[in-house]
């Protein structure tokens, strides 16, 4: 993880190096005067602070937690957003302490840059890994105790998804002492120090019924002890209570199995709109908050954007607190008042309309 971390520091680093070449020296965007050239000296501090911010808010969204099973998507989701918020960051404690002087669009270059790196790096880092793993690389070493029905679907789906990352040396299981296919029987469930000791295990991974709690707190307590990476796998009964629909039946509770509602191609239009609609909001919405003059004057923007900018209802709920504040707003606050009317009145009747049509709402 220290090597992820590292790759991370540097490439943000390089993404605020290119977003200042860019806009100093190849000047895209809106043309700089030489008065208003600042030199990159003066920007170090800044990307250093940055640096800092984005690897804190990344280790905090569990960005780091999820690199063994966190798929590109998972990954990049939590890289949009916190880059975002690590940006919106620096922009308000550099302008607290610098207001004039610094390239706002500079920090707009510098998201784009930054996740486009990062993004770039965590998919090439996939393919390495899954490229070590197929060849048996870097694997961790599993022992799973319990060779019942959990146990059988765990040791399947490791073998069906190798990229995961485990080796799975065998398993302990007190009533089945026959190997089954290419794993291995090691003995029975007592065995788990001996056989942690003698294969350099470094997780169990424990897939006992629920109701074996003295037996499996046991082998936590052996896990513990040996230092050794431990997960529980839920039996059958735990995983369908949160499968289950339960209908009254004149005061007598009647229980049944939860079925999928959406199937087909349904489900995959679902899934499709999802990723459509998610995209939007982490490629489109988020970087609309920069143009909603919260850090600078809309009156700086070229003619085209300052007109794009009307139609973002944060531009006027912004400009509604600024008046409040200093009594100067770029729109006159009560075009703002009514324009933030508008759009409330717009969210409440689409509300309204789900809740009267019932729309995606389970019954």
């Amino acid at each position: 993880m220290a090597a992820v971390v590292a790759s991370d520091a540097i490439l943000i680093n390089l993404g605020f190096v290119l977003s200042w070449y860019a806009r100093y020296q190849l000047q895209l965007g809106r043309e700089l005067l030489e008065a208003n050239y600042v030199s990159y000296s003066e920007y170090l501090p800044v990307g250093l602070a940055l640096t800092a911010i984005l690897l804190f808010v990344f280790s905090t969204q569990g960005l780091y937690s999820r690199l063994r099973d966190g798929t590109w998507l998972d990954q990049m989701s939590v890289i949009v957003a916190s880059t975002t918020v690590g940006i919106a960051a620096i922009i308000v404690v550099t302008f607290y302490y610098r207001p004039f002087g610094l390239s706002r669009l500079l920090f707009l270059y510098a998201w784009a840059l930054i996740i486009f790196l990062l993004a770039l790096s965590r998919m090439v880092g996939l393919q390495v890994r899954a490229y070590l793993r197929r060849r048996g690389i870097g694997l961790r070493r599993a022992l799973v105790v319990g060779a019942g029905s959990q146990g059988l679907l765990v040791m399947q789906n490791i073998v069906a998804q190798p990229h995961l990352g485990y080796d799975v040396v065998g398993f302990l299981d007190d009533n089945r002492q026959e190997d089954i296919g290419r794993f291995p029987a090691l003995g029975n469930t007592e065995q788990v120090r001996a056989v942690c000791q003698r294969y350099d295990i470094d997780e169990v991974i424990i897939a006992l019924p629920s109701n074996s709690h003295e037996k499996i707190m046991d082998i936590l307590d052996c896990c513990e002890k040996l230092r050794v990476a431990f997960s529980i796998v839920p039996d059958f009964y735990e995983i369908s209570l949160r499968q289950v629909d339960i209908t009254p039946l004149s005061g007598i509770p009647m229980i049944g199995v939860r079925r999928g509602s959406i199937r087909g191609w349904n489900l995959l239009v679902k899934r499709a709109i999802d990723v459509v609609f998610s995209a939007i909001v982490l490629l489109v919405l988020s970087p609309l908050t920069f143009l909603g003059g919260t850090f600078y004057s809309i009156r700086m923007l070229p003619e085209a954007w300052r007109v794009f900018t009307l139609f973002n209802p944060v531009v006027y709920i912004v400009n509604g607190f600024r008046w409040a504040f200093y009594g100067k707003a770029d729109v006159n606050v009560w075009i703002s008042l009514t324009m933030i009317c508008l759009f409330l009145t717009v969210c409440v009747a689409v509300v309204a309309w789900i809740f009267r049509t019932g729309y995606r709402l389970r019954t």
